[in-house]
């Protein structure tokens, strides 16, 4: 199998009604993708709300099914009932170090799931404070949470957002030149590229290959920010599976929807997305993998220092 493959993955926010990660990681794994991005939930996992043993759990999954796996700190309401907040740029001091300990904490478990990286984002700017300073605490912020993973060996692909403060393409390119580190990368959202930029999202991916950590998949109609069920929208995915074949990414790419949003069961949205993504791109470069056909994963080796080396791809061992 062809190293120049990438992975399909799916995010675990895309179970809105289930509280069972072990259901949920099952129906992952037995529809055929071959990597799980964990996002941090009260619903699902957690570490301030679930024990110990549950993390015990996901890990043993992973381990036995060989799926690839990338943390997520996306989530709405991860310590606080109002909406990504905390967040980096905060304009409480107080509320930015509770999230800056809670990213810390993050990336110490990716270590632990041996995580391909561990997804970011930069949350809303806040009413009242300048532009120039919440710029400064969030280049200061992930300067720190940089140094952490490092030691921790792991990787951060931060994610620009049209309704945030890192917004566009731009934003990240700039973050990326002041941070100057080597495992500070891009969770590269095809939708939010959709939205926020006037350039195609096939030019992006070619212009930045070595900064893309992560991808997530999601469908986007006329520009405005809401994902879609794949094929709802405008984005082709032929042609974005064909650029992400031609530059030679072997990462995850994970859908990332919310079934609260469209109005689909849980376990119906993971199936049918895949099932579009096979039946619809069946030429593409993905490596499919049938139904609870085993597989094992070249785990990235970590470095402590250094350049770190790409993630590891998924071969069937049946």
């Amino acid at each position: 199998m062809s190293d120049r493959r990438f992975l399909l993955g799916y995010n675990t926010c895309g179970f809105s009604h289930t509280t069972d990660i072990d259901h949920i990681l099952r129906v992952i794994h037995s529809t055929g993708y071959q990597g799980v991005e964990l996002t941090l939930d009260k619903r699902h996992y957690h570490p301030h709300h679930h024990d110990r043993s549950v993390l015990e759990r996901i890990k043993s999954f992973l381990t036995s099914s060989g799926m690839v796996n990338v943390l997520a700190t996306g989530a709405r309401y991860v310590l606080s009932d109002v909406k990504h907040e905390p967040s980096m740029v905060s304009a409480d001091d107080g509320a930015r170090t509770r999230w800056m300990a809670f990213l810390v904490e993050s990336i110490k478990m990716g270590e632990e799931l041996q995580s391909d990286c561990v997804m970011l984002h930069s949350g809303y700017q806040p009413k009242g404070v300048e532009k120039a300073r919440a710029w400064d605490w969030m280049v200061q912020e992930v300067t720190e949470l940089c140094r952490v993973a490092r030691e921790h060996g792991q990787r951060l692909g931060m994610e620009f957002h049209p309704d945030m403060f890192l917004r566009t393409y731009d934003d990240f390119k700039r973050l990326k030149q002041d941070v100057g580190a080597v495992n500070f990368g891009l969770t590269l959202d095809v939708g939010h590229c959709e939205c926020t930029e006037s350039t195609s999202t096939a030019d992006i991916i070619r212009e930045c290959l070595q900064d893309v950590f992560n991808i997530h998949l999601d469908d986007i109609d006329s520009r405005v920010h809401k994902h879609l069920m794949l094929g709802q929208g405008q984005i082709d995915f032929k042609e974005i599976f064909r650029v992400l074949s031609e530059v030679g990414y072997r990462g995850l790419a994970s859908v990332e929807l919310n079934a609260d949003d469209i109005g689909v069961a849980d376990d119906e949205l993971a199936v049918d997305s895949y099932g579009y993504l096979v039946e619809r791109v069946s030429k593409g470069p993905f490596i499919i993998r049938r139904p609870a056909e085993r597989v094992g994963h070249e785990r990235r080796r970590r470095h402590t220092t250094g350049e770190l080396p790409e993630p590891g791809v998924v071969r069937s061992t049946a």
